[in-house]
């Protein structure tokens, strides 16, 4: 039975590693797609002759 008690144990501790690795990944994706929205509207919003140069 201590196997078995250790093994859930460590799949408990997996599945919350999974978890936030899960949120924080998320998260970068998250804030990596608004960066890039934020860098089209920026580079939209310069003239042509700024944006070849």
């Amino acid at each position: 039975m201590l196997e078995c008690d250790r093994l859930a144990e460590v799949l408990k501790t997996e599945q919350t590693n999974h978890a936030q690795t899960r949120k924080s990944l998320t998260a970068v994706i998250g804030d990596t797609i608004d960066q890039l929205a934020k860098e089209r509207r920026t580079d939209r919003s310069q003239p042509e002759s700024e944006v070849k140069s």
